[in-house]
């Protein structure tokens, strides 16, 4: 969050969106269990969500900034890394509808969860 006009210390590779008055950040996640292979199998939590995994805000004359994430806590994605890193072995990702993509991304679509949820085809 940039609340001035100075630059912040650490920055993602996007600009920051620029955002009059006060701020609500109010988006979709999902709970993500990520097993990776280094040496032994790593289990780890996250979240899925929309675009860059870091937020950045620049609201200069905000009053209030109020964080409302909604966690679609009934729609699981599973991701399993390749133990072999080697040419055609992906990132194994089995969504909450049952199917599963090996596509060569390293985070899980967040428009075929979006899709899943709201009973649409992804």
């Amino acid at each position: 969050m940039i609340f001035d006009d100075n630059l912040p210390q650490q920055r993602t590779m996007y600009p920051p969106k620029k955002v009059e008055g006060d701020l609500t950040i109010s988006k979709d996640y999902y709970p993500w269990v990520d097993r990776q292979f280094r040496g032994t199998y790593e289990t780890q939590v996250r979240l899925a969500g929309e675009g860059d995994i870091f937020l950045s805000y620049k609201a200069k004359s905000a009053q209030k900034v109020v964080f409302e994430p909604d966690l679609h806590t009934k729609y699981l994605v599973r991701s399993v890394w390749p133990q072999e890193q080697k040419p055609g072995s992906y990132i194994q990702f089995t969504y909450p509808d049952g199917s599963v993509v090996a596509d060569g991304k390293s985070r899980p679509s967040f428009k075929k969860l979006q899709a899943i949820r709201q009973g649409r085809q992804p």
